[in-house]
């Protein structure tokens, strides 16, 4: 009982830490930078961190990026619900989700700037860095929803069945798991997924960890192979016609003279 105590304090202790607090451990904010022209996205888009004001404004293009995503159509209370409640519902989701992810300072937007100098969030990437190994299990952990709102439905149990796949393979072991990656559908083909997806596995590189996410459709874990990613697991869900993946890539080698670990030295 009083190690159960002590883990539950600790764990609501290092939950409550803000990003200024662990910005020693796990980087410094990335201002607004060009994305590379490699990419090939429209001249003007940038890549920036992601902050509490950003959110709202993140959570509706995710919302808008997994509208027909199975991981939400399949949701019990979520994919059934009418069209304007279920915006409602994901966004809220989605939000929470952001929440328990922004301590750690790895929520990155896709920006795109336009001839009068406007910006638009194209493409979100929310990331927790697990430099510890530890901290995915902590994001996802229940106390990290309660802390951060949580009072939606809970997913379809072979959801859990995943995530203990997840579980299994990474923890006690450094990663990047990457939790929400979306981007709005008017940006589609103009290279603003790739360029997210890239600075996230750039990050992963420098540090010389695997990347880890999961995806819910074929054509998804096909693309994702394209990056390096391979299938570790799959689970088939109530409402899904394609089964969920747990995928994984190796750190690719990257020698950089002169670049510091850390986010903020990435682009």
């Amino acid at each position: 009982m009083v190690w159960d105590k002590w883990k539950r304090d600790e764990v609501q202790s290092r939950l409550a830490a803000t990003p200024e607090m662990l910005r020693g451990e796990y980087g410094y904010p990335l201002k607004p930078t060009a994305v590379p022209t490699t990419v090939q996205c429209p001249n003007g888009t940038f890549v920036a961190n992601l902050v509490s004001k950003d959110l709202p404004a993140a959570a509706v293009v995710l919302r808008k990026a997994f509208w027909n995503d199975p991981r939400y159509t399949s949701w019990p209370g979520i994919g059934d619900l009418p069209c304007a409640e279920r915006e409602a519902a994901m966004e809220a989701a989605l939000g929470c989700h952001l929440r328990q992810m922004e301590r750690w300072g790895h929520i990155f937007g896709i920006f795109e700037k336009d001839s009068q100098e406007q910006t638009f969030l194209r493409t979100v990437i929310g990331c927790v860095p697990a430099w510890r190994g530890d901290e995915t299990d902590l994001a996802l952990s229940l106390t990290s929803f309660a802390m951060a709102g949580w009072d939606g439905p809970t997913p379809a149990d072979e959801a859990y069945a995943l995530a203990e796949d997840r579980q299994k393979l990474p923890t006690g072991k450094p990663h990047l798991y990457i939790w929400l990656f979306g981007g709005d559908p008017e940006g589609l083909g103009r290279g603003f997924g790739r360029a997210a997806l890239q600075h996230a596995l750039l990050i992963a590189d420098e540090r010389g960890v695997p990347a880890v996410l999961e995806t819910c459709t074929l054509s998804n874990r096909t693309h994702y192979q394209k990056y390096g990613f391979k299938q570790i697991s799959e689970r088939f869900v109530p409402g899904c016609e394609e089964p969920w993946t747990l995928m994984v890539r190796k750190p690719w080698t990257l020698i950089v003279p002169g670049r510091s670990f850390g986010y903020g030295s990435i682009v």
